[in-house]
């Protein structure tokens, strides 16, 4: 199954060392997929996830369930301008496999009701049904791209580039998972 992976990569002014510092100064140790009501959150750390020397995988921490916050995996190798940092977010595996059943089923229905109507039946309020499907893998996606520009932002932010020049382009794949 295809997976969308956004990814970029940058160069900060900071050491390795620094960045795992700013990073665990900045998210909550603890499993990085995890439902979060607010019960127990004692302090404004905005993602939650694990944090290494050689990288981190984090996720941002919401109230309640939002399933199309990406999970946010980096690597971090020393360069001598500081730290390179190499960042890929996508949906976790089982909210993709979720969804892709949810609009095979919401196909499947939908053509059903088409090819079992009686001839005498007008198909054209079935099919108005038909955008629905592509309505929803549409919100996905705005909500997915909102989730990634927070993260980005985050991570900008906390690891400020070291130049204008520093950051490569931003590239967005289609990576085959399995």
């Amino acid at each position: 199954m295809a997976e969308r992976k956004t990814a970029f990569t940058w160069t900060t002014l900071l050491t390795p060392a620094q960045v795992r510092e700013a990073l665990e100064a900045r998210v909550h140790a603890g499993p990085v997929v995890a439902v979060d009501f607010g019960l127990g959150r004692r302090d404004d750390k905005e993602f939650r996830g694990k944090v290494s020397d050689a990288g981190f995988s984090i996720m941002r921490r919401v109230l309640g369930r939002n399933s199309f916050v990406p999970i946010v995996t980096g690597e971090v190798r020393a360069v001598p301008q500081g730290a390179e940092v190499a960042v890929s977010m996508a949906l976790p595996r089982h909210v993709s496999i979720f969804f892709a059943l949810w609009a095979l089923a919401a196909a499947g229905v939908l053509g059903w009701f088409v090819f079992t109507l009686p001839p005498e039946v007008p198909v054209t309020p079935v099919l108005t049904l038909a955008p629905f499907p592509l309505l929803a893998v549409a919100l996905v996606a705005w909500v997915y791209r909102r989730e990634v520009n927070r993260a980005r932002d985050f991570l900008r932010a906390l690891l400020p580039p070291a130049g204008p020049a520093s950051a490569t382009v931003n590239h967005e794949a289609a990576s085959a998972s399995g």
